[in-house]
């Protein structure tokens, strides 16, 4: 179907039809990677909060570990252990708090996984700081020292190194989720810049086409328009079109066609006036020379008469 075929309402509907539909893909897709931005900004929130409290977690823990080394290596002195172990106490609770905190914040399985080990190191570390201090508290100094060393100071490296490897997945779970993000950014500005190209191309291609298939057709009508207002009947108009401007063409057509009607049957008179006319000049010099012939006639029966 030729565009010249369609209705102009329809045309002009199709037109703003297709650009109205890469608007709304425009937008969709806008909204679309605004919410996905959105979701990756929120997770980046997330682990940002995961790996600062994973930093204070071992922030706190280190603290508590130089505690207990202190008490550890003081051999038990009664009134640093008094001062230190209220506090390391507080230490904890908060520690237990961080964890717990950390524990439902967590939703991947390495994320858990980590927290496992995080856990397990946590828990030896904290009993055999424990059974430094209960032998401690029981004087045995001489067993107490080797363990510090031997268990203690490992262990608590152990579970500030857990603790740093879940902190470590935090920032580069976050970095990956940044790269993504900027990754999206810049494939929806791609995306973006493609979409509103095509609308512009394809919005002009439009205007120019549905402007090009109105107005030569209109042109056409207004030169047959001119050339019958002229009086030359002559020019056929060419009708090619189903739409309003070939019923326009085709009206014109018809009116022309109408018009010759109309000229021949005047013409046809014409000439039949014609006719007559000269039969009537030729009848009244008939009449004229009977006429005459008829005087001349009476003036010689007069003259008759006379003699």
């Amino acid at each position: 179907m030729k565009l010249s075929d369609l209705k102009l309402g329809a045309r002009l509907g199709a037109g703003f039809a297709v650009i109205l539909v890469l608007a709304l893909a425009v937008a969709a897709l806008s909204i679309a990677r605004l919410n996905s931005i959105g979701e990756m900004q929120k997770q980046m929130s997330e682990r940002a909060t995961l790996n600062a409290l994973a930093m204070q977690w071992q922030g706190e823990t280190g603290v508590n570990l130089a505690r207990t080394l202190a008490i550890a290596k003081s051999g038990g002195l009664q009134s640093l252990s008094d001062y230190l172990q209220p506090l390391m106490r507080q230490t904890t609770e908060r520690i237990s708090g961080l964890q717990k905190e950390i524990e439902s914040r967590t939703m991947t399985d390495e994320g858990k996984r980590l927290m496992k080990e995080v856990a397990e190191h946590r828990k030896a570390y904290i009993a055999t700081r424990n059974e430094i201090f209960e032998m401690l508290k029981n004087g045995d100094m001489i067993g107490a020292g080797p363990l510090v060393d031997s268990k203690l100071v490992p262990m608590s490296a152990a579970y500030l190194d857990a603790i740093g490897a879940y902190a470590k997945r935090q920032h580069d779970r976050n970095a990956a989720v940044e790269q993504d993000m900027a990754a999206s950014i810049q494939q929806a500005q791609v995306w973006l810049a493609a979409l509103s190209v095509a609308s512009l191309v394809l919005g002009a291609l439009l205007a120019w086409a549905i402007t090009r298939s109105v107005t030569r057709p209109l042109h056409q009508a207004v030169a047959a328009a001119d050339i019958i207002a002229k009086g030359d009947l002559t020019q056929e108009v060419v009708v090619n079109r189903k739409d309003e401007l070939g019923h326009l063409l085709s009206a014109l057509s018809a009116m022309q066609n109408q018009l010759r009607a109309v000229v021949s049957r005047i013409r046809q008179s014409t000439d039949s006036i014609s006719t007559a006319s000269a039969e009537i000049a030729t009848g009244n010099q008939d009449l004229s020379s009977r006429t005459e012939q008829a005087a001349s006639s009476l003036q010689q029966t007069a003259s008759s008469m006379e003699q």
